[in-house]
Order: C-alpha cells, then sequence, then structure tokens
C-alpha cells in the first residue's frame, strides 16, 4: 500500500468534478459546511464543454420523470420534484448567468457552454469549495468514530448518549496516490 504523506480535513468530499458533483459541492458549501471536490481529470467540468455541441442546453422545458429513459424514473422525479426547472434557472440567473430558452431547451444567454463552466466553478470558489485535479481515488474507507462531546459555556455537557455509551458517527477517508483526506 502506498505510503500516506499529508491529511486533510473537510465537512464533505465529493468525487468527481462533473456538473452534478460540482452543483452538490455548491448546495453543501451555501450550508456553511467546508467542501472538497476531488477530480481525476486535468479540470473541472471536462465534459461539460462539449455538452449541446458546445452550446450547453442545462435543461428542458419538460422535465418529467416519464421523459428519461433508464430503469430508475421514479428517482428522477424525486429529484426534479426538489429541484425543478424553475429552481435551476434561477439558481443560474443568481450567480449571474443569463439564460434563453430556444424551442423548449435553456442555454445560457451567450450559447456557449463554457459559461456554464464559468459561473458554477464561480460560485464554488465564492463558496470556498476546494477543487483538486488530477486526483485519481484508489480507497475510500469507512470509519466509525465516538461522536465528539458538545459542552454549552456554562459546561454543561451536552453530548447525545445511546444505551451503549456515546454516539457513534461516520466518517470517510479518501486515498488518492500519496494524500488521505478524511471527510
Amino acid at each position: 500500500m502506498t505510503s500516506i504523506t499529508s491529511k486533510h480535513s473537510y465537512d464533505v468530499a465529493v468525487v468527481g468534478a462533473g456538473p452534478a458533483g460540482v452543483m452538490a459541492a455548491i448546495r453543501a458549501a451555501g450550508k456553511g459546511l467546508r467542501v472538497l471536490i476531488l477530480e481525476k481529470n486535468e479540470k473541472p467540468l471536462k465534459k461539460l464543454y462539449a455538452t449541446g455541441n458546445g452550446r450547453c442546453n442545462f435543461s428542458n422545458f419538460v422535465m418529467d420523470g416519464d421523459v428519461y429513459r433508464g430503469s430508475n424514473a421514479a428517482k428522477i422525479r424525486d429529484i426534479v420534484s426538489r429541484f425543478d426547472r424553475d429552481s435551476l434557472i434561477a439558481f443560474f440567473e443568481n450567480i449571474g448567468m443569463m439564460t434563453k430558452d430556444i424551442d423548449g431547451y435553456f442555454y445560457p444567454y451567450n450559447e456557449q457552454a463554457r459559461t456554464v463552466a464559468s459561473a458554477l466553478l464561480m460560485e464554488a470558489e465564492r463558496l470556498g469549495v476546494e477543487v483538486r485535479c488530477d486526483e485519481q481515488v484508489v480507497e475510500i474507507c469507512r470509519i466509525v468514530e465516538d461522536a465528539p462531546e458538545t459542552v454549552n459555556p456554562d459546561g454543561e455537557n451536552l453530548s447525545l448518549r445511546s444505551s451503549t455509551g456515546r454516539d457513534k458517527v461516520f466518517r470517510y477517508i479518501i486515498k488518492t496516490g500519496n494524500t488521505e483526506y478524511r471527510c
């Protein structure tokens, strides 16, 4: 096994800097969490630049689970019900990217995929998301630890206790080459 030469700790680690990974990181960082994205490619959102022949239609007028091909349309309906097309358009406009509708397909106003990538990366940077490229994940380990004790300003212990002692929390160690990340 490779020797571990450095350790870094984050609240959340996202493996993969595609659109879904970057959006997940933005959402987590927006809640005040310290977030890391690990990407095996030399730059984040690499495939996004080719989406829609470089124009990047990022959404459609019809976002119904029935229009998706695949085995889990119910999961798509659940996701869309929580973050629908209008929410996605509002998100992009709130981070400074104007959009337009062309025959039921939504694009950045200038019809350039790099605009979507730039908007997402600037928002991630604004929120303090750390992006590390050329980081191939080789192993993910789940560990169980005792929950830390919580003490209020008066010194009273507020830790939750289970019948077996202190509550447990799950943490992960993500290994990439010579680096180990805890989250």
